[in-house]
């Protein structure tokens, strides 16, 4: 995809630096990577398109539109009212922050020990 495919997105920016290091350290991990998103991206199943800002809701794109509720620092995702736990000065959903603290022990944001918010 080139930057006109995300020409409707409020909510991505391209004025951004790459990284100068890698995520992944492991070369066979990143291979995989790579090739998984190339598998992606020529298979005929998936629609080649970003669905529209009214379309995105819900669903894993619904992060490319700006919203006026909060985003979730696990996610990305906009956050409902009631499912909503202030951590470390963020926001995040109450189920994605406990499952993902309880696998990985640690704040998605802060990289700092934590544990499930019940």
């Amino acid at each position: 995809m080139d930057n006109a495919d995300f020409s409707e997105a409020s909510n991505v920016p391209f004025d951004v630096q790459l990284p100068a290091s890698f995520y992944l350290d492991d070369v066979e991990d990143r291979e995989e990577v790579r090739d998984y998103v190339l598998g992606i991206c020529m298979d005929n199943n998936i629609e080649q398109k970003l669905p529209r800002q009214g379309e995105a809701e819900g669903t894993v794109y619904s992060g490319l539109f700006a919203s006026d509720k909060s985003t979730c620092i696990v996610t990305g995702y906009s956050i409902s009212g009631r499912d909503m736990l202030e951590i470390n000065k963020s926001k995040a959903n109450k189920r994605d922050w406990n499952a993902y603290v309880t696998k990985v022990k640690k704040c998605p944001w802060s990289g700092k020990e934590a544990s499930p918010q019940w």
